[in-house]
Parts: C-alpha cells; sequence; structure tokens
C-alpha cells in the first residue's frame, strides 16, 4: 500500500471527528448516512458492506477507538487498520 492511501484514510477519519467535534454533524447523522449507503449497495454485487441496519445498531456498535465506531467506518478503513489490501 502507498502513503497516499493512508494519508487518505486517515483525513477521512479526521475529517468526521472535526465534524463532529466542531458540531457540523452528530454520530447519529453519520450512522443515518450509513444506513441509506448500505441500503442502496444492496442490489450492486462489487459493494464491499451492504445490507439493512437500523440507525440505532450502527450507534450501539462497538467503538475502535473514541474517534468511530466500528460500524459507521468506511471499508478503506478497515483495511488501514487490518494493513490489507483492498478487495
Amino acid at each position: 500500500m502507498n502513503a497516499q492511501f493512508f494519508a487518505l484514510a486517515f483525513l477521512a477519519a479526521l475529517q468526521a471527528r472535526l465534524g463532529i467535534e466542531a458540531g457540523l454533524w452528530t454520530e447519529k447523522d453519520m450512522a443515518q448516512v450509513a444506513v441509506r449507503c448500505r441500503a442502496a449497495a444492496v442490489s450492486n454485487p462489487a459493494a464491499q458492506v451492504s445490507g439493512d441496519v437500523l440507525v440505532e445498531d450502527l450507534l450501539e456498535a462497538c467503538q475502535v477507538s473514541h474517534v468511530e465506531h466500528r460500524a459507521l467506518e468506511a471499508p478503506v478503513m478497515r483495511v488501514v487498520e487490518d494493513q490489507t489490501e483492498p478487495p
């Protein structure tokens, strides 16, 4: 993996956290987006994450750190975390 990939993933997580801390959006807002995106991805065979989930389920999912809930992170963040190649 190249440094650019990791830098972009880090910036995405940082942007999410800064938006929450600035009051621009909440974790619930982010969960609502994740629910809509997962539902829209059901018919996409190339989607890395899809399915019908509830906002409450995402918010109750374990937290990776104080920054993010595991269920709300983009697939690219899992790749960075696992340090594996994307599918």
